[in-house]
């Protein structure tokens, strides 16, 4: 089978970490593979046994969220000379491939992995993220006019009608949120996110000297705050400015606390007292060494599909706190394989931090619970194997 892989970028986040590891569990099945994204330079290459190609996309223009002309006809002729048997598209938003790429599926069978509400929602996430216009079809919006979000949606459903394509949502939640689109007249399926066996917790000495290195004596807990995306930060969304009201009311009865912040550095409020380490550049696998290292793993997101940074903690056995949001209760069974509290609720948010760190047999007991759990659910395999059954039945759907 010849499959083409479509992403905005090689650094999207989750979605194109996700987009990667399909393409490369694909090409250890003996499929053919090609990887195509966007960036500042042209670009072609070869890694884990399939074909990497970045098409240049240097104009920006907000046009290119629904049509970008000059990428549509690289990509065109691209896949007019792989000739692929399947489009796997993930994200496409960021002013890079385009709304109409979905418009390919009208010659090639084509699947869409939804990794965020872009699909719904004018900005990828709602902003603020618990904006519920969504569910009303955005008939207003608290970021755009109402003018601008009509025309949107306009645009969106028309290409989602003339489009034929198949839906991958990564969580149940997914699935729900876009029940009431025009999506829902497509074929979707559930085809949880999952994590290779090279994540798996290991916990060498050599990260224990990690710890020895950072000088930390204290309890660590790690945050990811990730890159900046478009010129936002991804820590904003993520709770940043929850955890940041949790650990200063934390700081006032514990000095045994430090903060391991992974992603772009950050202003930090007036007096914060809890000590605060910033590691930037940090790869996908040093991820690994910093989970191993930590003594918890805090997120405190206000909106999430299905996170790979929970599943990569679950893989090193790291003790998990979050929230029921999106897709995260569908990972996290609550006081069983980790802990979730409610989004902005700082304060119990600060007392769970604080039973976690007082009670590290218990929460080695739920991350131990999680890494289980991960093994019979999560794992790459799986994701791998229900991709191509939804890549296989795709096809034979078109030539029916």
């Amino acid at each position: 089978m010849k499959i083409c892989i479509i992403t905005a970028s090689l650094n999207h986040g989750g979605a194109s970490a996700v987009a990667q590891d399909v393409a490369k569990g694909m090409a250890q099945k003996g499929h053919d593979v090609l990887f195509v994204c966007s960036g500042e330079k042209s670009k072609s290459y070869f890694q884990n046994g399939y074909s990497i190609r970045i098409l240049s996309n240097i104009l920006k223009n907000p046009a290119y969220h629904y049509a970008n002309p000059l990428l549509m006809i690289k990509l065109y002729y691209l896949l007019q000379r792989f000739k692929p048997d399947v489009l796997n598209i993930h994200n496409i938003n960021l002013q890079t491939f385009s709304l109409c790429t979905l418009l390919f599926s009208l010659k090639y069978p084509t699947v869409w992995t939804l990794h965020d509400l872009w699909s719904i929602c004018m900005t990828g996430w709602p902003s603020p993220p618990d904006c519920n216009q969504i569910l009303q079809r955005c008939s207003t919006c608290p970021t755009w006019s109402t003018p601008v979000t009509w025309f949107s949606r306009l645009i969106k459903e028309t290409v989602f009608f003339l489009s034929k394509i198949s839906i991958v949502c990564p969580s149940k939640w997914m699935k729900a949120m876009i029940r009431n689109s025009r999506l829902t007249n497509k074929t979707a399926c559930i085809v949880h996110n999952g994590i290779e066996k090279i994540f798996y917790s290991s916990k060498i000495e050599e990260n224990q000297n990690l710890k020895i290195e950072l000088s930390s004596q204290k309890k660590v807990l790690l945050f990811s705050g990730g890159k900046k995306l478009a010129g936002q930060l991804p820590a904003e969304r993520k709770g940043l400015e929850y955890l940041f009201s949790a650990l200063s009311l934390l700081g006032k009865n514990r000095t045994d606390v430090e903060l391991l912040y992974i992603g772009d550095p950050i202003d930090l409020p007036h007096d914060f007292k809890i000590p605060i380490q910033f590691k930037t550049g940090i790869s996908r696998m040093e991820m690994k060494k910093y989970y191993e290292i930590a003594d918890l793993f805090v997120l405190p997101t206000l909106a999430d599909n299905f996170p790979l940074t929970i599943l990569e903690a679950m893989a090193c056995k790291t003790p998990i706190i979050s929230t029921n949001v999106g897709g995260i209760p569908e990972i996290i069974t609550s006081d069983e394989t980790g802990i979730l509290c409610q989004p902005k609720d700082y304060k119990t948010l600060a007392k769970k931090i604080d039973y976690a760190l007082s009670n590290p047999d218990r929460c080695s007991e739920m991350a131990e619970n999680a890494y289980q759990r991960l093994k019979k659910t999560f794992t790459f395999e799986r994701m791998i194997d229900k991709y191509e059954e939804v890549y296989i039945k795709t096809i034979a759907d078109r030539r029916k």
